[in-house]
């Protein structure tokens, strides 16, 4: 940041009274006051870089701990977001980094209340008092340093008002509102990030990081008051550092009295803008322009102006008075005028802006161009959901203009589609500050009601929030219809950044929503869109945006757990609480949606019921013989198994399967390694054929051991290994670690296989299917088998999208085989478990191996990428909706095992996880014919992954009557 920019304001109406504080950012002395955070220190002392990321230089965004850019390394703590850590006398800060203290994870604590509530903003805190008020054992989590939320932004405790000046009315109404939660026993829990959520019989459990524990928290009730984030408009040069959103801005300004910026440009859509502009002006600070996206207020019909002023007489007032005040100091503001790209090398140098039409386009001859240091962005809202999706909620599409996305689907009262779990606030729809506070104590209202169901209650208290709410709300509508903008969607062009973690550009989105992406998980997929660190938040609007279709039904990526990113330190200790791990979530039913009819009835020589890895391989291996073939897919073709597992390409049996390595099991997989064998090498041969880079790379395996009783396992597996075919060899641990550096010290011994790899299944998923299209196979996606019968010629498959008729049909439904085999009449014994997978961060090279525990249930790798994928077989659970998501306590233990392996791992953010199916057999695996119906086969196996191309041809081999036994030739 240039030499020039003041620091600090210093206006008369505040005055420091918080202590000078000395810390380190890489290396370099930093002068912080009592009650700063980490990034309002480093931009009092003109720091704004965070390292880099993919060539992109980061920079915090966001200010409330969305974007993930501002993540430092504290005293030896990775992870950690500078918008919300305190500084402390003495702290060292890296940004890129730094040594890692090696900590073995935070204590559990575990705590009990009534009523849970996530969000200490205005919704949170209005709940907690009104229950709290009524009796009631209520705890509030939040994130944020103080209480108070994104819109009290409540003033550091470095700074008070100076003895006469006149009170800021929003400090004042934050204040009263957290005093009037204390006064009434609410626990107001600072520094609690909840990250995962779980709906138990006897109401919820909520598992969240503090600075010094690791929380389990049980609740009968919870409301959930999460707010809401800007959303961004993303424009060439929206990632360099002294581009922020307007909130990060107030955050600086308003609570740490940090100026953002020496010349700055506010660019966006709708009041807080302006508040900002005012703020800025009044103290100081060089406003080059403010930049609305709707037309000037003034213009708007006389009807909403009225409506305006009748609804919130005291809101449009302090609008009017931001307006004066900008006029006043001659600052100029621009209308229905647009940021189009911001400009500069590692900082901003200037930003060229344009009017626009009532269509959204670039009037042409408007644009300008002005220098400026420091852009403020912020072009309306999104609900935060992250918590509520993981939980499975129902949810609506919000079809207002300003508005439009995905939010809950609950009552006028924020009941939701649980029993004892409330909605509050902005997260529940985009209404304003006030209007949260009014919807905040009309859940707590509805809880009170519902928990005391059958006995007479006055609902005095609910009509007079339901008319407070009714009215902000008609507050909210007529001023979202005088600051209408047009539609923007349209402006990026094709160079500007749409995911930022990922460092995305728009052009490669386009091309995958070109290229049959028909929801936004296939475009994540497609391009590592909400892959990052952010896990969504920011990309996840303007990735729907490139969609319009997407945009009919979803806004938004799903989430997964975590729902922050974690390190082992916060998940550690959650470990404990695995119980048995019995428990087996159901396999997910059919999509809700199908594709569209066929007009006519499909034909073919071959029907192939499974668009997995078996399937599809299956396909090409039959096409190649002359058949004609039909692959159909219950979903998208992305598969629920082979194509949404970890990527692991395996020559040695998990031997951890496998408690003793004795029985029909074990030799059932030791029959299939030189098959697995066989499978890598084509893997291989077919990579070059494909149209992208499947990411492919056979760089060998080790299967590690840690205590005297793994190692006597390991000698038997490699023997095991070796008698069938396959070429294992032990290592020792000094061997083991010159193939990996970065191994435990507890490693004692290793296998090695050099034929094990890697293969990235987010690509080769559609890559295969897209050979399969070229070389003429129809996939018919969205399509659940409902029936199956014999026919004269063949067979006749009745699916949700219409008729197929085949001559012989292949069942590679993997997990779903079983329903599948039913339609005949016909049991096969096939077992299906959801697994998890979990992902981190990108991290320096690790390993290039793909590596196994012989005991404990381990499998890593390193992607391309630079991300550490995490599995080893741990079961997955189902949300309300049926979804299949991860366990908490179970994904602590499986990263538990991955970092005493490899020891880095601790120090990396854990980003997301997710779950796929695993097939398999109860013994050996299934590919024969029917015994009920000759010209139906079945084609089962474990590892499909690995297997798809060699099962593939020996099923080939099967069908068109080339091999009676293929598995053994």
């Amino acid at each position: 940041m240039d030499a020039q920019i003041p620091r600090r304001f210093a206006t008369p109406a505040y005055r420091q009274c918080g202590g000078d504080v000395a810390i380190r950012v890489d290396g370099q002395a930093v002068a912080a006051i009592e009650g700063d955070t980490i990034a309002a220190a480093m931009a009092s002392s003109g720091l704004r870089q965070f390292g880099v990321d993919r060539g992109r230089v980061r920079a915090g965004f966001c200010g409330m701990g969305v974007c993930m850019d501002c993540i430092v390394t504290v005293d030896g703590r990775p992870g950690q977001r500078a918008c919300l850590t305190k500084v402390q006398p003495g702290q060292e800060i890296h940004t890129k980094g730094g040594a890692a203290a090696g900590r073995a994870g935070k204590p559990l604590r575990e705590e009990h209340c009534d009523v849970a509530i996530v969000g200490a903003g205005p919704a949170g805190l209005a709940a907690a008092a009104t229950l709290a008020r009524r009796g009631l054992d209520v705890a509030v989590l939040d994130e944020r340093p103080s209480p108070g939320g994104q819109y009290f932004k409540p003033l550091s405790p470095g700074f008070v008002p100076r003895k006469g000046a006149a009170a800021d009315a929003q400090f004042a109404a934050g204040q009263a509102l957290v005093a009037e939660t204390r006064a009434a026993g609410a626990r107001l829990h600072a520094g609690c990030m909840v990250w995962d959520i779980t709906r138990q019989a006897e109401g919820y459990h909520l598992f969240a990081e503090s600075e010094a524990n690791a929380l389990h928290w049980s609740a009968r009730f919870v409301i959930l008051a999460t707010g809401a984030a800007e959303r961004p408009l993303p424009v060439p040069g929206w990632t360099l550092p002294g581009v922020m959103a307007t909130g990060a801005a107030q955050t600086l300004s308003r609570s740490y009295r940090v100026a953002p910026g020496r010349r700055i440009l506010i660019a966006g859509n709708g009041p807080l803008n302006l508040q900002l502009a005012a703020s800025l002006a009044a103290d100081g600070a060089e406003l080059v322009a403010v930049a609305e996206a709707a037309p000037a207020p003034w213009a708007a019909p006389a009807a909403d102006l009225v409506a305006l002023a009748r609804h919130g007489p005291a809101q449009t007032l302090r609008g009017l008075g931001y307006l004066g005040q900008l006029w006043a100091r001659r600052v100029p503001l621009h209308f229905s005028t647009v940021l189009l790209r911001v400009h500069g090398t590692d900082h901003v140098e200037a930003a060229t802006l344009a009017t626009v039409d009532a269509k959204g386009r670039p009037v042409p001859g408007s644009e300008w161009t002005c220098a400026v240091d420091t852009v403020c962005m912020g072009y309306g809202f999104q609900p935060n959901l992250e918590l509520q999706q993981i939980l499975g909620l129902g949810m609506a599409l919000d079809q207002r203009h300003h508005a439009r996305g995905t939010v809950p689907d609950c009552d006028a009262m924020g009941r939701s589609s649980l029993p004892g779990l409330y909605v509050a606030g902005d997260c529940a729809g985009i209404w304003g500050a006030d209007a949260a506070q009014s919807g905040g104590r009309l859940a707590a209202e509805a809880l009170l009601a519902d928990r005391e169901a059958g006995k007479p209650r006055p609902d005095a208290a609910a009509r007079q929030w339901r008319q407070d709410q009714d009215r902000q709300r008609a507050f909210q509508e007529a001023l979202w219809r005088i600051y209408r903008a047009p539609p923007l969607a349209h402006l990026p062009e094709d160079d500007a950044v749409l995911c930022r973690c990922e460092a995305v550009p728009r052009a490669e989105v386009i091309v995958a929503q070109s290229d049959a992406a028909a929801l936004l998980a296939d475009m994540k997929r497609a391009t590592r869109c909400g892959m990052g660190r952010c896990q969504g938040r920011l990309c996840s609007a303007n990735l729907a945006a490139c969609h319009p279709e997407a945009m009919q039904t979803e806004t938004r990526l799903p989430a997964q757990v975590p729902a922050k990113p974690i390190t082992l330190d916060a998940m550690a200790s959650y470990a404990a609480l695995i119980g048995d791990g019995s428990s087996v979530a159901p396999l997910p039913a059919p999509p809700p949606s199908v594709g569209q009819p066929l007009p006519v009835p499909l034909q073919a020589d071959v029907a192939v019921i499974g668009g997995g890895a078996i399937g599809l391989c299956t396909a090409l291996a039959m096409q190649e013989s002359g058949a004609s073939v039909v692959v159909i897919d219950r979903d998208r073709g992305r598969g629920q198994a082979s194509f949404a597992n970890a990527g692991s390409l395996h020559t040695q049996i998990l031997a951890y399967a496998f408690p003793t390595l004795e029985g029909e099991n074990v030799q059932a997989a030791l029959d299939l390694l030189r098959l697995q064998k066989r499978s890598v090498a084509l893997w291989q041969a077919l990579a070059p054929k494909l149209d992208i880079n499947i990411e492919i790379a056979v760089t060998g395996g080790l299967v590690v051991a840690e205590t005297p009783e793994d190692l006597d396992k390991l000698r038997r597996k490699v023997m095991l290994e070796n008698a069938a075919g396959a070429d294992s060899r032990l290592l020792t641990a000094a061997e083991a670690q010159g193939f990996v550096p970065h191994l435990s010290s507890s490693v004692m011994a290793a296998s090695y296989a050099a034929d094990e790899g890697k293969i990235n299944p987010l690509l080769a998923a559609p890559a295969l299917a897209r050979l399969a299209r070229r070389n003429g196979i129809t996939i018919l996606e969205q399509a659940p088998v409902q029936d199956i019968s014999r026919e004269p010629e063949g067979f006749a498959i009745m699916t949700a999208r219409g008729l197929v008729r085949a001559r012989r049909v292949v069942n590679a439904a993997g997990g779903w085989a079983g329903e599948i085999a039913a339609m005949i009449g016909e049991t096969i014994p096939v077992r299906a478990t959801p697994l998890h997978m979990l992902v981190s961060e990108p991290a320096p090279p690790l390993t290039d191996l793909l590596l196994a525990h012989v005991s404990e249930r381990l499998t890593m790798k390193q992607a391309k990428a630079g991300n550490m994928i995490i599995g080893g077989g741990w079961r997955a659970v189902a949300a309300a909706d049926g979804r299949l998501r991860a366990s908490a306590p179970r994904l602590a233990g499986n990263l538990v095992t991955a970092a005493r392996v490899l020891p880095p791992v601790a120090d990396l953010l854990m980003l997301r996880s997710w779950v796929a199916v695993n097939s398999g057999t109860d013994g050996r695996p299934i590919l024969r014919e029917s015994g009920r119906e000759k010209g139906f086969f079945h084609a089962v196996t474990m590892n499909g992954m690995t297997l798809g191309p060699a099962y593939g041809r020996a099923c080939a081999d099967l069908v068109l009557g080339r091999q009676a036994d293929p598995l053994r030739a």
